[in-house]
């Protein structure tokens, strides 16, 4: 139980249940400011297509060696693809010694 004295002194409310309440309003306010600024980081990254960004421009240098063989755009590295070089090719192979 309480001391008396300290009832008293605090208009018949225990110190120890006051501070209680006080940490429990302290931790919903956190977790409010908490969420708060989660959903406005949220919004951001879906307004700026932030996530989208970190995907897409790396995938168009992969995209343009998986179809090309340069690590470049797609539709700028066609032309440096390996079956557009001029090359000459004999049919009877090397002749004999």
């Amino acid at each position: 139980m309480a001391d008396p004295h300290e009832l008293a002194a605090y208009g018949g409310f225990s110190m120890v249940r006051n501070q209680k309440g006080q940490a429990i309003t302290e931790a919903v306010l956190m977790m409010v400011v908490f969420l708060a600024g989660t959903f406005l980081v949220a919004n951001a990254f879906k307004e700026n297509e932030l996530i989208a960004g970190l995907v897409k421009k790396p995938w168009q240098s992969i995209a343009g060696m998986l179809q090309n063989g340069v690590w470049e755009d797609p539709s700028a590295g066609g032309s440096k693809h390996p079956s557009t070089y001029m090359r000459h090719v004999s049919l009877q192979g090397d002749k004999p010694r």
